[in-house]
């Protein structure tokens, strides 16, 4: 992956471009990406986008977007948006701190290494106000998730905004 000069919106977009082009991000999801990017920084902090992205404060840069933008956006684009920002963040600052490691970590991040693995359901060291689910993902995986008992409608619109996050490969046809 090619170095690259200054931290900036600029930079973020060279990023994601190089990644689609290292076969990292399909174009596709570059190109969501790119698009969403460009949207928040560009709405928040203007077309120059000269905003320092190691030091920028990605929940409070959303809400700045969602309250200068979000009447104009649908619920559904604004919080599409907002994820795809998240993930671009995400990768970004992670290649930022080892440019190459960087496929590396992607690689294992998609196959789910390094997450501490999933709690047992029978571990009493899980609090007995928790429940956990087995939900099964495409190509053979299964995500476990441990909930607490009875959440919110509130908390599980922020948990799906959250495993938005996650997503290495936002394809529109999924």
């Amino acid at each position: 992956m090619m170095q690259l000069a200054m931290v900036s919106g600029n930079r973020l977009f060279e990023f994601l471009k190089q990644a689609a082009v290292d076969g990292q991000l399909k174009r596709t999801t570059e190109s969501s990406m790119r698009s969403a990017c460009s949207q928040v920084l560009g709405a928040v902090y203007g077309q120059s986008m000269a905003v320092d992205l190691e030091t920028l404060d990605v929940e409070d840069t959303l809400d700045q977007f969602e309250r200068g933008k979000g009447r104009e956006l649908g619920a559904t684009t604004l919080e599409s948006y907002k994820a795809r920002f998240r993930q671009s963040m995400r990768l970004f600052r992670v290649y930022l701190r080892d440019p190459a490691a960087w496929k590396l970590a992607v690689r294992r991040h998609a196959i789910g290494e390094g997450n501490g693995g999933p709690t047992a359901m029978g571990d009493s060291s899980m609090p007995s106000r928790l429940s956990e689910y087995a939900f099964p993902l495409r190509e053979g995986g299964v995500a476990r998730l441990v909930l607490p008992v009875g959440i919110k409608a509130s908390d599980a619109r922020r948990l799906t905004a959250f495993i938005n996050t996650l997503v290495v490969d936002i394809d529109q046809n999924d």
